[in-house]
C-alpha cells in the first residue's frame, strides 16, 4: 500500500509531462504558422485540440489499466491511479490553452475548468446513479428511479446549472452596456426582453437559454465585437427564444438522448447480452442524429433572422468571424455533422463573400498524439506481458 501512495503523485507527475509534451510537439507547425491567414492557423491547431482533448480520457485510462496490469486485479487504486493522471493531464493542458488565449491567466483557467468539468461530473454521476439504481425488472421502482433523474435534469435546466456557474464566479449579472445593446435589439425585433448575463470567460460566444427566457455572452465577445456586431450576435440569440413550442419541446427530450442507457440493467435481464446492451447503446445515437438535424435547422433559422435585423449588410458576417477567430475555430469543420454550419457557408448565407479562399477540412488527429497513444499501448502490452496476467 505504501508503494501505491508514492505512485499516485507519480502518476500525476508523468500524466502532466506526457501531455505537456505530446501538445507542445504538435503544435509546433500551428506555431510557426505567425503568418498566415488566421483561418489557416485554426485548420493547423485544431487536430492538436481534438487530440489534447482525447487524450484527457486516454491517459487517464492507460494509467488505471497499467495500475490493473501490476495488481493483477481490479481495486480502488486503479480508480486512483486513473483520478491522479487526470489531473495531471488537465493541468499540462494548460500551457496549450493560454499560448491559444493568452488571456487565461492560470487563475481564471483554473475556476473555468473546476466548474465545466463539476457540470460534466455532476451529470456523469446522475447518469450513472441512474442505471446503477434500476432495477433488473421492470416494476415500480423504475419509475422512481426515472422520476428522480428526470426531476433532477429538469431542475439543472431550470436554473440550478446557472446557479453553479454564479456561485463558482463564472456568470455575473450584464453591465450597462450589454444590457442597452440587448433592450434595444428587443424593441427592434417587439420580442420580450430575457434576463442578460455575462460569462467571465476570454472566449468569444453567446448561447440562448429558452426555457429561462435567457442570454449569456462571453466576456470575449465583448472586448472583440463593437456594439452593432453585439446586436446581430443577440438577434440569433433572440431567434432561438422565440422558437414555436414544439421546437422548445424537441429540445427538451432531446437533451434526453442518453435516457436509454438508464435501462440497461433490465435489458440485459430480459434479452441477456449482447442484445440487452446492445439495444439501449444503439438508441442514443439514433436519438442524438434526430437531435442534430433540429438544432441545425434551427441554427439556419437563427442565422436568417440575424442576417435580416443586422444594422448594415456584412455587420452579422464580420460578427461571427470574430468569433471564429478569437476562438481559433476552423472556418471549415472536419465533418458536416457539426450543429451549426461551416463558418465559411455562414458568411456567404449572410450575403458576404469571405476575404479567404476557402480552407481545406482540417484533419482529425495529431500524429504526435496517435503515436503517442500507439506508445501507450505497447508499454501497456510490454506491462501486461511482464506482469504474469493471464486474465
Amino acid at each position: 500500500m505504501a508503494l501505491d501512495c508514492l505512485l499516485m503523485p507519480a502518476y500525476f507527475l508523468a500524466a502532466c509531462l506526457i501531455a505537456f509534451a505530446a501538445n507542445w510537439l504538435a503544435a509546433f507547425k500551428w506555431r510557426r504558422a505567425v503568418s498566415v491567414h488566421w483561418a489557416e492557423r485554426a485548420r493547423l491547431l485544431w487536430p492538436v485540440r481534438k487530440s489534447a482533448g482525447a487524450n484527457i480520457l486516454l491517459l487517464p485510462a492507460s494509467f488505471g489499466v497499467l495500475q490493473f496490469a501490476r495488481d493483477g486485479h481490479f481495486s480502488a487504486w486503479c480508480v486512483a491511479a486513473a483520478g491522479a493522471a487526470w489531473l495531471g493531464v488537465i493541468l499540462g493542458s494548460y500551457p496549450l490553452d493560454r499560448e491559444i488565449l493568452p488571456a487565461f491567466t492560470f487563475s481564471k483557467w483554473l475556476r473555468f475548468v473546476a466548474i465545466t468539468w463539476l457540470l460534466r461530473i455532476v451529470y456523469a454521476v446522475a447518469w450513472a446513479a441512474g442505471a446503477f439504481l434500476m432495477p433488473k425488472r421492470i416494476d415500480w421502482r423504475c419509475f422512481v428511479v426515472i422520476a428522480g433523474f428526470l426531476t433532477f435534469h429538469i431542475m439543472m435546466h431550470l436554473g440550478l446549472r446557472r446557479k453553479i456557474l454564479a456561485r463558482g464566479g463564472l456568470l455575473v449579472h450584464a453591465n450597462d452596456r450589454l444590457e442597452a445593446i440587448v433592450e434595444s435589439t428587443t424593441e427592434r425585433m417587439h420580442v420580450p426582453k430575457p434576463i442578460v448575463w455575462l460569462l467571465d470567460v476570454p472566449l468569444a460566444g453567446a448561447f440562448a437559454l429558452p426555457l429561462t427566457h435567457e442570454l449569456l455572452f462571453m466576456t470575449g465577445l465583448m472586448e472583440i465585437c463593437d456594439d452593432g456586431e453585439i446586436s446581430a450576435i443577440c438577434a440569433h440569440e433572440l431567434a432561438h427564444l422565440t422558437e414555436s413550442k414544439s421546437v422548445l419541446a424537441m429540445r427538451l427530450l432531446g437533451s434526453l438522448s442518453l435516457f436509454p442507457l438508464l435501462f440497461i440493467r433490465p435489458a440485459l435481464n430480459a434479452f441477456g447480452f449482447p442484445a440487452g446492451l446492445f439495444l439501449p447503446l444503439i438508441l442514443v445515437p439514433v436519438l442524438a442524429l434526430q437531435v442534430r438535424i433540429l438544432a441545425r435547422r434551427m441554427e439556419k433559422r437563427a442565422d436568417s433572422v440575424a442576417a435580416e435585423q443586422q444594422s448594415a449588410e456584412g455587420v452579422y458576417a464580420r460578427a461571427i468571424e470574430k468569433l471564429y477567430q478569437r476562438n481559433q475555430a476552423p472556418a471549415v469543420a472536419e465533418s458536416r455533422r457539426k450543429i451549426h454550419p461551416h463558418l465559411y457557408d455562414r458568411m456567404l448565407a449572410a450575403g458576404i463573400q469571405p476575404d479567404f479562399q476557402r480552407p481545406k477540412p482540417p484533419e482529425s488527429i495529431s500524429l504526435v498524439h496517435f503515436a503517442l497513444w500507439i506508445g501507450m499501448g505497447i508499454v501497456i502490452g510490454f506491462t501486461f506481458a511482464r506482469s504474469g496476467f493471464r486474465g
